[in-house]
């Protein structure tokens, strides 16, 4: 368990995000840390002054102010088979053996828990932020959906970073 103060490590990236920029060959890709899209997710490119492409989920806050139209491109996800960081937030009761029992469930899904912090609060509930490395958009719902079933456990969602 890490300190509840520091960032989750949200930098476990593919190096070649598979990716497709529509209309443009040959472009730098990388994945928006504010989102962290997955494969599955509807996704969009914004070009960088740079001249690289950060591609962000569609419904991404950073998506929505309608500022400079003009550099926003469409993408769509290329071929499967890369690993991709995402990002879960666990609410639940605090107990002992609660991260023994979602670590088992993440385990059994095949999925790698590269980051794990705890967040108390007064009321007796803790927060769980999870960093997973997965296949996509698919697998984190499935496990997601799991996890959502452990005792004690309140809600579980995908966080932004």
């Amino acid at each position: 368990i890490t300190d509840a103060t520091a960032p989750v490590d949200t930098s476990i990236r593919s190096a070649d995000p598979n990716v497709r920029v529509l209309g443009s060959a040959g472009m730098h890709v990388t994945l928006a840390r504010c989102c962290g899209p997955l494969p599955g997710d509807e996704i969009i490119g914004f070009i960088t002054r740079s001249r690289r492409v950060t591609v962000h989920r569609r419904d991404c806050r950073n998506t929505q102010s309608g500022a400079e139209p003009e550099r926003f491109v469409e993408c769509d996800w290329g071929p499967s088979g890369a690993l991709y960081a995402a990002a879960v937030e666990v609410h639940a009761w605090d107990r002992v053996g609660l991260l023994r029992d979602i670590s088992t469930l993440v385990a059994a899904e095949r999925v790698n828990m590269v980051a794990v912090r705890t967040a108390e609060e007064d009321d007796r509930t803790t927060t769980v932020h999870l960093t997973l490395e997965t296949e996509g958009r698919a697998q984190v719902s499935r496990l997601m959906s799991r996890l959502d079933n452990v005792r004690g456990i309140i809600s579980v969602a995908r966080a932004e970073s």
